[in-house]
């Protein structure tokens, strides 16, 4: 999943999006807590994808194994999103998707949650209803590319889909509107580049779409038209995400880098560029399988080559914590929303675990009486 990958948690839940500014202070402190880490669930082969619904009430989680399954957890509630607190009960299914191929990518209908979006390596989306918990539709994208690399939703209701060729070096990118599954526009990069991560404006106005060249390209929804376009990779575009109302970009490439890079004024050069450790050896893999995402508060959690994900926060680059709990590298990330600095992650081992951080160093263990 890319793009919708990379999508911040106010996103999904319709609120208004965090707003950054380049700072010389000290990034605000955080810490994981083994002891707040539960598992979720376990698929048979590796997560491709993990994505918490806008409510913060459902988790899905998306394997090669071809199966997507859907979680209820109890939603945290924090007015100053300081997340600290207790884990709570441990998710509990309600509804397992038989795809019987591999899904690459997810993506929640944003607000009110009632559409869950999975796209296939068969180059079809089934679209799950959250009231019926049960598959409403299946809709097929696009009969020349087979595989879906990456879905995103826009708050307009619309979606849109990038399908590719299984080797990934050409494909094209259609939406649909979410009322009808009808479909709108097919759109095709210039030159015919298959899309790998694709992520909406606040509005909707604008799709951001990562390319197979490493090349990102901003595209507007009225005329289907390209409006801007830098090479902000060497290698395909993993993930992206857009922040301080959409005036900046996060952008991941299997060439091992994350980097913001302002919209206003692209030049070439990326405002900040941080000291990421090496990705998952399937980021290199079509589709490339890393993943980042952006929480309310400004922290990034992206994959790693460990068994963990590191976080930044978006004015400093500088890795903060790590997040472990697998055995493998995680390949998938989402803050999920509404509850706060709780991650979703999704790995290589096939498990699936909700980790909530704090910004309080974990209780000291309660000392040992005599032996």
């Amino acid at each position: 999943q890319r793009g919708g990958a990379g999508d911040t948690a106010e996103r999904s839940g319709g609120a208004k999006r965090l707003s950054l500014s380049a700072s010389t202070e000290a990034p605000p402190p955080l810490f994981f807590d083994a002891d707040q880490s539960r598992l979720v669930g376990v698929h048979n082969e590796a997560v491709c994808a993990c994505r918490g619904s806008p409510s913060g009430a459902l988790l899905a989680s998306a394997s090669r194994d071809g199966i997507v399954k859907i979680w209820e957890t109890p939603v945290v509630t924090s007015s100053g999103g300081g997340g600290t607190g207790d884990a709570g009960p441990a998710p509990t299914p309600v509804s397992s998707v038989f795809c019987f191929n591999a899904v690459h990518a997810l993506a929640w209908q944003p607000v009110h949650s009632r559409m869950l979006l999975c796209g296939t390596a068969a180059g079809e989306v089934k679209v799950w209803d959250a009231a019926t918990r049960s598959v409403a539709h299946e809709v097929k994208v696009n009969s020349a590319f087979p595989l879906v690399a990456s879905i995103a939703f826009a708050a307009t209701d619309v979606f849109a889909c990038a399908v590719t060729a299984p080797a990934g070096k050409t494909g094209c990118v259609s939406s649909f509107d979410a009322g009808t599954l009808q479909p709108l526009h097919n759109i095709r990069m210039d030159p015919p580049v298959a899309s790998t991560a694709l992520t909406f404006s606040e509005d909707g106005s604008l799709l951001i779409s990562g390319g197979y060249d490493g090349i990102v390209r901003s595209i507007d929804m009225r005329t289907q038209s390209p409006l801007l376009g830098w090479q902000a990779h060497l290698a395909p575009v993993v993930a992206l995400s857009l922040l301080d109302a959409d005036n900046l970009a996060l952008t991941l490439g299997s060439d091992g880098k994350l980097a913001q890079w302002d919209m206003r004024k692209v030049t070439g050069k990326p405002l900040v560029q941080y000291m990421l450790p090496p990705l998952p050896p399937q980021a290199r893999l079509f589709p490339p399988l890393s993943d980042l995402s952006v929480s309310q508060q400004g922290f990034i959690a992206v994959s790693s080559a460990g068994t963990y994900a590191s976080v930044f926060h978006s004015s400093h680059k500088n890795t903060l914590a790590r997040v472990g709990g697998h055995s493998k590298p995680p390949l998938s990330l989402h803050w999920v929303p509404r509850r706060p600095l709780a991650l979703l992650s999704g790995a290589a081992d096939g498990t699936v675990r909700l980790s909530l951080l704090s910004r309080e160093p974990p209780a000291l263990a309660a000392p040992r009486g005599p032996l």
